[in-house]
């Protein structure tokens, strides 16, 4: 709603009579309107986000990445598709992680290797154990490539 204001004076500024609005109160009054839309384009965003699976600064900073290095590997008995996998991510004590990494991979060259492990992961029981983490890997449906870093890198570290 506008605000008349009266001129006591002569406005040479604006050419304005006591009729009008003043042009400061136009603009205070379309304040809410434009609220409004940034409130709407803000939300329409946010729903763009979800829609496409988009997560936040802050969400991914949720996530604890490691590196960890692979102690020990070993074929599980009963398994088809699984490794056994001791990884040591600086912590003073070894994890074990069960892997679907078995087609891919034999168990003696991973020992050694550092990995991208997912620290802070809830422990998950399985018919053979309980997996203490889980280590990232990428597919191109055809093939199974573990994610690695350099030889400088230490168990514990951060990714960021």
């Amino acid at each position: 709603m506008p605000i008349f204001v009266k001129h006591h004076t002569p406005c040479t500024d604006c050419d304005l009579d006591d009729r009008q609005p003043h042009p400061s109160a136009l603009t205070r009054a379309s304040a809410p309107k434009a609220r409004a839309a940034k409130t709407l384009a803000a939300t329409q965003s946010l729903t763009s986000r979800e829609d496409l699976g988009l997560i936040t600064v802050a969400d991914f900073g949720r996530v604890d990445l490691r590196i960890a290095r692979v102690v020990n590997a070993e074929y599980l008995g009963g398994a088809d598709k699984h490794l056994n996998r001791s990884l040591d991510l600086g912590e003073g004590r070894i994890r074990t992680v069960f892997s679907g990494i078995r087609h891919t991979y034999p168990p003696e060259p991973l020992v050694d290797r550092l990995v991208v492990c997912v620290a802070k992961l809830t422990p998950r029981k399985m018919r053979f154990g309980v997996s203490g983490g889980m280590t990232l890997a990428a597919s191109d449906g055809t093939g199974l490539f573990l994610a690695n870093m350099d030889a400088e890198a230490q168990p514990g570290m951060k990714i960021r």
